[in-house]
C-alpha cells in the first residue's frame, strides 16, 4: 500500500488482514511509511509489517520485496493502490520466477481523483488563456491517469472495483473492450458491534458528519451552509463534526459568520459512540469511491442523508427507504434542497425510525464475514486460473 497512515484504505486493509489471519491465512503487510501506533495497535500481533524505502520503485526495493515473497511463501499480492503504475512495476519485477498472483484494488471512482477535481475547480474559476491552459492540463492528467490504470489492469490477475456502477466508467476511461479481469467487491464495515441493539430512546436529536475537514473532496462547508438554513427552526437538534483537516479554520469562521450555536467540532475520534447515540449522518462530498461511513452508520441505525454526486452511493442507499440521496440539480449541489430533506427527516420521528430500522437491515450486506467470503472465492479462482 501507499503508506500506513490513518485513512479509509488503511483501515479496510487492517480489518480484512485481521479477518484473513483469524481464518488461518498468513498475512504480511508491505508499506512505504512507518505505521502509526493508532492503527498497528488494532492489527493482529501475528501480522508482520515491512517498510520499504522511497522512491517507490528501485532495484533495492525489488530485491527486498522478492525476499519478503520468498521468505513468507506468498501466494497472492493485494495491491491496495490500484492507480499509479510504480507499485505494480515493483511487484511485477519482484515476483518474477514465482507463481505469485497479483490483485489490484481501485478505491475510488475510476475517472475522478484529487488532482482532477482540483484542476476542474480551477477551470470553473478561471477565464481566458489561463482557462485554456488548465483545460490542457486536465486532459493531460486524464490521459496519464488512464494509461497508469491501463498498465496496472493488464499486469494484474484480477482488478477490483468497489461498485458495479464503476465497470462502464472504468471501461470507457481506459478504453477497455474486454473486462474479464474486473471484479466487484465492496469495502466491509470497519466499525462493528454485534451486541448493538437499536433503541429509539437512546438516540439523540443529533446530526453527525464523520471524516476529513477538507474542501476538495468532502466539501464540509456545504454541510454548514445547509445546517444554517434550518438550525433556528430546530433548536433541540445539534450538528457534530467528527474529524479534522486543512479546512477546519475556514469551517470555524463559517460557523461564526452564520452565528450558528448548535455546531461542535470534535476532532478525530473513534466514531462508534457517536454512531450509537446520533440519528442522522450528513455527507456532501464532491466525489467518493465507496464511503465506509455510510454503511457503518447504517449498522447503528443512523439514517444517511447524502449528496448523490458519485455512482456508488446509489448501490448503498435506497432513497426514501433506508436513507435519502439528494441528487445534483442543473447547478450541482443545492443547499436549500439538502436542508429541506434533512429537516423532513428531523421533524418526522416515525419516518426517521422506519428508515433507521431499514438501514440496519441494509448494512448487513457489508459485514466483514460476507466481504471475506467474496475475497476467499476470488483467491480460489485466481490461484486456479492458468
Amino acid at each position: 500500500m501507499k503508506n500506513y497512515a490513518i485513512g479509509g484504505v488503511e483501515v479496510v486493509s487492517q480489518i480484512l488482514a485481521n479477518k484473513f489471519y483469524d481464518e488461518g491465512h498468513k498475512v504480511t503487510f508491505v508499506a512505504f511509511e512507518k505505521p502509526p501506533e493508532l492503527l498497528t495497535n488494532e492489527l493482529n500481533k501475528g501480522i508482520v509489517i515491512h517498510v520499504l524505502d522511497l522512491p517507490l520503485y528501485s532495484e533495492s526495493n525489488v530485491l527486498k520485496l522478492k525476499d519478503i515473497i520468498i521468505e513468507n511463501n506468498i501466494d497472492i499480492i493485494i495491491n491496495q493502490w490500484g492507480l499509479p503504475f510504480e507499485p505494480t512495476l515493483l511487484a511485477f519485477n519482484a515476483k518474477k520466477g514465482t507463481s505469485v498472483k497479483y490483485i489490484s484494488v481501485q478505491h475510488n471512482v475510476p475517472n475522478n481523483n484529487d488532482r482532477l477535481v482540483k484542476v476542474k475547480t480551477s477551470i470553473a474559476n478561471s477565464r481566458g488563456f489561463n482557462k485554456y491552459l488548465l483545460k490542457i492540463k486536465k486532459k493531460a492528467i486524464q490521459f496519464i491517469t488512464a494509461k497508469s490504470m491501463h498498465y496496472v489492469y493488464f499486469r494484474s490477475d484480477a482488478y477490483i472495483l468497489l461498485s458495479q456502477s464503476f465497470i462502464p466508467i472504468f471501461k470507457k476511461f481506459i478504453n477497455l473492450k474486454h473486462c474479464n479481469k474486473l471484479e466487484v467487491i465492496t469495502n466491509p464495515i470497519t466499525i462493528d458491534d454485534k451486541n448493538f441493539n437499536y433503541s429509539e430512546s437512546e438516540k439523540r436529536r443529533e446530526v453527525i458528519y464523520v471524516g476529513r475537514l477538507d474542501h476538495n473532496q468532502k466539501r464540509v462547508s456545504r454541510i454548514i451552509e445547509s445546517w444554517g438554513l434550518i438550525e433556528s427552526n430546530n433548536p433541540d437538534w445539534k450538528l457534530t463534526l467528527i474529524g479534522d483537516g486543512p479546512e477546519k479554520s475556514n469551517i470555524i469562521s463559517q460557523i461564526k459568520d452564520l452565528n450558528l450555536r448548535n455546531v461542535t467540532i470534535e476532532g478525530f475520534q473513534n466514531p462508534k459512540e457517536y454512531y450509537k447515540r446520533s440519528s442522522i449522518l450528513l455527507l456532501t462530498s464532491e466525489y467518493e469511491g465507496f464511503p465506509l461511513v455510510i454503511a457503518e452508520c447504517m449498522h447503528f441505525g443512523v439514517v444517511p442523508i447524502v449528496y448523490g454526486s458519485y455512482p456508488a452511493v446509489y448501490d448503498i442507499i435506497r432513497s426514501e427507504f433506508d436513507g435519502i440521496i439528494v441528487s445534483p440539480d442543473e447547478n450541482g449541489f443545492n443547499s436549500k434542497l439538502m436542508a429541506e430533506n434533512l429537516e423532513k427527516v428531523m421533524k418526522h420521528q416515525n419516518l426517521l425510525q422506519e428508515m433507521a430500522k431499514n438501514a440496519i437491515h441494509t448494512s448487513k450486506r457489508f459485514s466483514v464475514d460476507k466481504i471475506y467470503n467474496l475475497w476467499l472465492n476470488l483467491f480460489e479462482r485466481v490461484i486456479n486460473q492458468k
